[in-house]
């Protein structure tokens, strides 16, 4: 991609707060005379949408140093700190690549993680159930207590374990005790909530969203035919081809679930910590940084239309 302009870097290094970047932002919104003048290029379509998905991260980040003191129990406030962090840290990857217009493949599977922690913190903070939480944490070790069957079992032949079996015998029985869980308390049968994704999202009325946000993201978990097709293969005069080169990602790969995320956050704040002046601020962050989300998106929308457009008309 080209370069941008200096007066438009310039532009993104603005905070968040800046009121100067907020107009300019709502201007380019809006599409008034003025911005009509000069049309974004794709370019400073992708470095709006990359601002915009910095920005989360950095929001996300500081909602995982606060703590949720109306949460129901020390269960509920580590799975809300602990997603929190792994979103973070998951999303800087996305935007590590991003950043390098790279491996769009990779980053699709990567925004399927990311939701699916963004959408286990809505959905325990709006059922706000013990009972859900310790779901989630008992259901979790099922494939511990699969392996740690094994292990017994092998032992019961007679056969020592060797010290890396050991080790991770110990360290399943350890993520036990932190649990507060035996190993004979946990079920091999079962993961996760032992609800299904659709059915979560059904309780924050965002189940329209799934095939987007889940199934089709799924496919770059899977690697199955439609992620072979979509990223690994060219179809090249009758015959199928390897697609060894990265592609870069869109947008759209990066400010809807950017949103998605922050509407995460916002309810979690709502709902389990206290309103300091640190949550307050951040609160305020998050009301921007959505609304940025949306205009990003909107200028893509309108980028790629005029793109699509003028690919027409020659």
């Amino acid at each position: 991609m080209d370069e941008l302009d200096v007066e438009f870097e310039e532009f993104l290094s603005l905070p968040l707060s800046n009121e100067a970047f907020l107009q300019e932002i709502e201007r380019i919104f809006e599409q008034d005379a003025e911005f009509e003048e000069r049309d974004l290029t794709e370019e400073e379509a992708y470095a709006l949408a990359l601002r915009a998905y910095s920005d989360t991260i950095g929001i996300v980040t500081d909602c995982a140093h606060v703590i949720p003191s109306n949460a129901p129990s020390s269960h509920a406030q580590a799975i809300c700190i602990g997603s929190c962090v792994r979103i973070s840290k998951y999303m800087q990857v996305v935007l590590s690549l991003a950043r390098e217009h790279r491996h769009r493949e990779v980053i699709y599977g990567l925004i399927r993680s990311i939701l699916e922690s963004a959408t286990n913190i809505r959905f325990l903070v709006i059922a706000n159930c013990d009972d859900y939480f310790d779901r989630f944490v008992k259901l979790s070790l099922g494939p511990e207590r699969e392996l740690y069957d094994s292990l017994i079992a092998q032992e019961s032949r007679g056969e020592e374990l060797d010290p890396v079996d050991q080790r991770l015998k110990d360290s399943i029985l350890r993520f036990c005790r932190l649990s507060g869980l035996t190993i004979e308390d946990v079920s091999r049968q079962l993961r996760g909530f032992n609800i299904d994704a659709r059915a979560r999202m059904q309780r924050f009325n965002e189940d329209r969203m799934y095939a987007a946000f889940f199934r089709s993201p799924s496919h770059a978990i899977h690697g199955d035919w439609v992620d072979l097709l979509m990223h690994h293969l060219d179809h090249i005069d009758g015959r199928f081809a390897p697609r060894i080169e990265s592609e870069s990602p869109s947008p759209s790969y990066l400010t809807p679930p950017a949103y998605f995320v922050l509407e995460a956050m916002k309810e979690y704040l709502l709902k389990y910590c206290d309103e300091t002046e640190e949550v307050r601020a951040i609160q305020d962050r998050i009301y921007k940084a959505r609304l940025f989300c949306l205009q990003s998106d909107s200028v893509d929308r309108e980028v790629q239309l005029n793109y699509d457009t003028g690919t027409r008309a020659e």
